[in-house]
């Protein structure tokens, strides 16, 4: 074969090659939970439930682990169930009970004088409360009837700070998600969970 077919034959080859990658990237990615999982330094902004019994990570926009593994095909379920139980805590639509309860089914006690600090903000008073207080007095003194899980910080944040601002994460979270959020999450009973590692 002359050179310069060669040369031709080895451009179409890098051409097609091409066009499979961008082809396969304009086809899965926007299926792809990247721009829904946010993992920045050591904080990572999710929200969900995990399911222990049928051993399940869900969210309010249908998770897909499946699709997780396209985007990281080396994770499999015990690893990624280790990755959540290391690096985050999952919770959304839970009473206080059954916040506390996942919190130990975690590993993370909310009462040892250091490890977690665990506080909500209340969207009604404005005011951000520690769960330890809330706890071992009269709970029905705080305006909490729900929980809902938005940002959790693994590193010490400035205490007034919100982990993760709404509107960023209604841009960032929810890109693509053809989902009505303010419907769902900005209701006056809801609160704003942040777990930090001490």
């Amino acid at each position: 074969m002359p050179r310069y077919k060669r040369i031709l034959y080895f451009i179409e080859i890098a051409f097609l090659l091409a066009a499979i990658i961008y082809l396969s990237f304009k086809i899965f990615f926007p299926f792809l939970p990247l721009n829904r999982v946010k993992i920045s330094e050591n904080t990572v902004i999710l929200e969900g439930k995990l399911n222990h019994r049928r051993k399940e990570f869900l969210n309010l926009i249908s998770f897909n682990y499946r699709k997780f593994l396209l985007a990281f095909p080396f994770w499999r379920l015990s690893k990624f169930e280790n990755f959540l139980r290391t690096h985050s805590f999952i919770n959304t639509y839970y009473a206080l009970e059954e916040f506390t309860d996942n919190l130990l089914k975690l590993g993370i006690s909310y009462w040892e004088p250091k490890g977690w600090r665990i506080e909500f903000f209340s969207l009604k008073s404005k005011r951000w409360y520690n769960l330890k207080d809330v706890i071992s007095t009269d709970i029905s003194s705080y305006p909490l009837e729900r929980l809902i899980f938005l940002g959790l910080g693994l590193k010490p944040l400035p205490y007034p700070e919100i982990p993760v601002k709404e509107e960023d994460f209604l841009k960032n979270y929810f890109l693509g998600g053809g989902f009505k959020v303010k419907d769902e999450f900005f209701r006056e009973n809801k609160v704003l969970i942040r777990i930090i590692k001490e």
